[in-house]
């Protein structure tokens, strides 16, 4: 790890080359200010932690995560969601701070409120996972954790902003981590750190060590053509996408099964999503979609094409995960300059354009073609998004 005299030199050489670029998002909490708030306030952190559905949604069709204790949309540039916030314990015997997402047991996801995932079983096993054990307290027990030391930095790139030039991830996973934690009992957990006295990840706006609440920014999506497909990104398998999304560096992801296959019958754990490379940019453009305007906008989400939403009450054929395999496609500079481009909102809409011509898919992408992504080339890259919730 750096030293922070060398870190601070390194910035400013980045800041002196690249002034027209922020480091991103105006809600993106400071990480010196979280770590005192956490020194000063450690004696009196309430670290019990109760993880259970809240009545306030419990009738809520439209949210799928029935722990979560407030959503507040209202911002376009700091859209969030509040969790339980559960204390573990690292290798080390230090404090970690998690929350869970997803659980591969049916009465176990509804007993604890969150989205119900049986296909992250396949990941026991791999490289994927980290086992763990509990403590005499009652509290999990942790092999892996995660730096949130460095600062994250995305540099937009010249004359196209994606591929950044630079990208620097504000946290990283150590060669133990995973968000995927495999319980003495074989239950997989979504379960990913997000504070410890390193510091916290980059999406966290406040944390309430009292009640145990953490609020975090989320990002909205495209899911059976409709917008608001609300979703928590937490990891990501390598560092492009930790940076543009604003994510955890967790290389073991890569070693989920499988890429490029989605279908109950692949025995995957991943689930297809497309990305827009290059779509329309302006904070203010209703037509604003993709990678480039993530950077080039404040860390604006780039408003994805997902493949399925959460089954919850789906117990025998439920494929939903929260382990989504990256398939990127790029506008062409001739539908470009015809000014065909246009928020992508299906996978069928995909299908369409690249039949015209006005995509193509990444010529980058170094996967299989995904017929259940629309026949677009999966990039080898996965991202952690639990989906939260889907309004009307």
């Amino acid at each position: 790890m750096k030293s922070n005299l060398t870190k601070a030199l390194f910035l400013m050489m980045i800041l002196a080359i690249a002034t027209i670029n922020s480091f991103t998002a105006s809600a993106q909490m400071d990480k010196s200010d979280m770590k005192r708030k956490n020194d000063s306030k450690e004696m009196a952190m309430n670290t019990k932690g109760i993880l259970k559905p809240n009545g306030k949604y419990k009738n809520d069709n439209e949210v799928f995560i029935k722990s979560v204790i407030a959503l507040d949309y209202s911002d376009k540039t700091a859209k969030s969601a509040t969790f339980p916030l559960l204390q573990g314990w690292t290798a080390k015997g230090e404090k970690t701070y998690y929350i869970i997402t997803e659980s591969s047991d049916y009465e176990d996801a509804k007993k604890l409120g969150v989205n119900f995932s049986p296909v992250m079983k396949y990941a026991i096993g791999t490289q994927a996972v980290q086992n763990v054990t509990m403590g005499n307290d009652g509290k999990i027990k942790f092999k892996g954790t995660v730096d949130f030391s460095p600062v994250r930095v995305l540099i937009q790139g010249s004359p196209k902003a994606f591929p950044p030039t630079t990208f620097i991830p504000g946290a990283v996973g150590d060669a133990n981590y995973s968000p995927l934690i495999v319980m003495p009992n074989k239950v997989v957990y979504n379960a990913p750190q997000l504070v410890n006295k390193s510091g916290v990840q980059d999406r966290v706006i406040s944390i309430d060590y009292d009640a145990m609440t953490i609020k975090i920014l989320v990002s909205d999506g495209y899911y059976d053509g409709k917008a608001k497909f609300y979703h928590l990104v937490t990891d990501a398998s390598d560092p492009l996408p930790a940076a543009i999304e604003n994510a955890i560096y967790a290389p073991r992801l890569k070693f989920l099964p499988q890429f490029g296959k989605n279908t109950l019958a692949d025995k995957s754990v991943n689930r297809g999503f497309a990305l827009v490379a290059n779509g329309e940019t302006g904070i203010d453009n209703p037509g604003r979609q993709g990678l480039a305007s993530t950077i080039i906008d404040g860390g604006l989400e780039p408003i994805n094409v997902f493949q399925q939403d959460p089954q919850n009450d789906n117990k025998e054929t439920n494929n939903y995960s929260a382990m989504w395999d990256a398939h990127v496609l790029v506008w062409t500079d001739e539908a470009i300059a015809a000014g065909k481009r246009k928020p992508i909102k299906t996978l069928k809409a995909i299908e369409e354009l690249l039949a015209a011509g006005s995509i193509i898919k990444d010529p980058t992408a170094m996967g299989i073609i995904n017929p259940t992504i629309a026949g677009l080339k999966n990039n080898m890259l996965i991202i952690n998004c639990a989906v939260v919730s889907q309004p009307k």
